[in-house]
């Protein structure tokens, strides 16, 4: 009788809880991970590890997705995100893209994209999480949030046999981020180890909207 009784209150306790967070994750052999939280009117996606899937294998994150609304603002953290397929990276933001950025048949946005990408103190966006950084209308990180660059890499790791850097700046360049600035820079695309700057090293290059120096997002 007494077990009964417990069960009953817990089960009350329960059911008397306000449900304020949920959270939905896709975790890809423990290397690359993608989660998705509703808390207090916020979409907050955070990402993080290295993406090797091939792009075809994209689809898997589509129901993590259902969910969100594109009424609401979106916020992608990067989370020690360093990459991978250059390929699968842009796919997966292509769908989060087509979920909270609808168009209109004709290719014309419906609504303005709520989407702002952002990097917290502490934590890296290397490679072609920097690709998909530049997908947020608000660009935003902490003062100690960093970027990575290196020369493009075949999937085997090795530096591309045509001049690395006109490559990885012709692809930077072509998701707005400032030729010149990229040119100014090209000796970090000759190599393919990783060259690290700050919010405050970019200066001129179009990849920060702004810098938060509260860096109110970092938390869970």
């Amino acid at each position: 009788m007494r077990f009964y009784l417990l069960s009953i209150i817990v089960a009350l306790s329960i059911s008397w809880t306000p449900l304020t967070t949920h959270a939905n994750t896709v975790n890809v052999d423990g290397k690359f991970q993608v989660m998705v939280n509703h808390s207090h009117g916020l979409q907050m996606i955070t990402i993080d590890g290295q993406l090797l899937l091939k792009p075809k294998k994209m689809k898997r994150f589509i129901p993590l997705f259902a969910d969100l609304d594109p009424k609401r603002e979106t916020v992608v953290r990067f989370f020690d995100f360093i990459g991978g397929d250059i390929d699968s990276t842009q796919e997966l933001m292509r769908i989060l893209k087509e979920k909270i950025c609808p168009t209109a048949p004709g290719g014309q946005a419906q609504a303005p994209c709520l989407l702002t990408t952002y990097v917290p103190n502490g934590m890296l966006c290397a490679s072609s999480c920097v690709l998909a950084f530049m997908q947020g209308s608000q660009r935003v990180a902490c003062e100690a949030g960093a970027f990575g660059f290196h020369a493009s890499q075949t999937k085997w790791g090795l530096v591309t046999r045509l001049d690395p850097a006109e490559s990885a700046i012709g692809i930077l360049s072509s998701v707005g981020i400032a030729k010149e600035w990229l040119q100014s820079h090209s000796d970090m695309f000759r190599t393919a180890s990783p060259t690290t700057l700050w919010p405050a090293n970019l200066e001129g290059s179009n990849i920060l909207t702004s810098v938060d120096s509260k860096c109110e997002l970092e938390g869970p």
